[in-house]
């Protein structure tokens, strides 16, 4: 069994160690095969360098997509999404955090015994560095999505870094999502859902396992369309 975490980064040279420090302290069963997929959308400072200083430290192999040039990171998680190969795929944002080291196996026990279950979400800490606050979201029992409640509340999907996905519906997205996300200025988490929710439900696990620090925006790659573009897209 197999599974790809893609790493989104982009100038977060502040957190990114805690986020891979995060990676390679998760305990997985001997037959699961974890592979890191690094997509740094041409961070200006230390943020890729740092990351590859943790390579010889971990017994998962590391992959790097080219970052030539800065693309948005509606874009960027399209590239990644692009060469995932595994069954099940994690994402981890540079700037969040995972806090349970049986995380990705918790997921991965979930969805192969769960066939209409297209992503797990783990209950999360909100964390607010800038004045020092935390709050718990969806520590309650397991919770099933559906398109029509994913409509309604784009929280229900939310933080890409709570999630995991079944790599062969991740790679049946939509070129569209990526075509909306960078119009609307690059989040992804919403559009990826509703497209995703096409196949089968998703459903929130209520262990608090990742932490999402939530006023860091400051650090996202955003590529948007001009508003003559975003019109005519639209």
């Amino acid at each position: 069994m197999q599974v790809d975490v893609v790493l989104i980064s982009y100038n977060q040279e502040q957190y990114i160690a805690q986020a891979v420090e995060s990676i390679l302290m998760q305990r997985v069963k001997d037959d699961v095969q974890v592979r890191v997929i690094v997509a740094d959308d041409s961070s200006k400072d230390k943020t890729l360098e740092i990351i590859k200083s943790y390579e010889d430290k971990s017994s998962f192999p590391f992959v790097y997509l080219s970052a030539e040039k800065n693309l948005g990171i509606a874009w960027n998680y399209k590239r990644a999404f692009e060469i995932v190969e595994a069954d099940y795929v994690a994402i981890i944002e540079g700037d969040d955090w995972w806090c349970d080291v049986y995380r990705l196996q918790k997921h991965i026990d979930y969805l192969s015994t769960h066939t209409s279950v297209c992503y797990t979400k783990n209950a999360l800490y909100l964390y607010s560095q800038k004045y020092n606050v935390w709050s718990v979201q969806f520590d309650k029992i397991d919770m099933v999505v559906t398109l029509k409640d994913l409509v309604f509340n784009n929280q229900l999907l939310g933080n890409l870094s709570s999630c995991v996905f079944k790599g062969n519906i991740l790679k049946s997205l939509d070129e569209k999502v990526y075509e909306f996300s960078s119009a609307m200025g690059g989040v992804c988490d919403w559009f990826i859902g509703l497209d995703i929710l096409r196949y089968g439900v998703g459903t929130i696990l209520p262990d608090i396992m990742s932490v999402y620090r939530i006023d860091t925006g400051e650090n996202v790659s955003r590529k948007e369309m001009s508003k003559n573009e975003e019109l005519v897209f639209l």
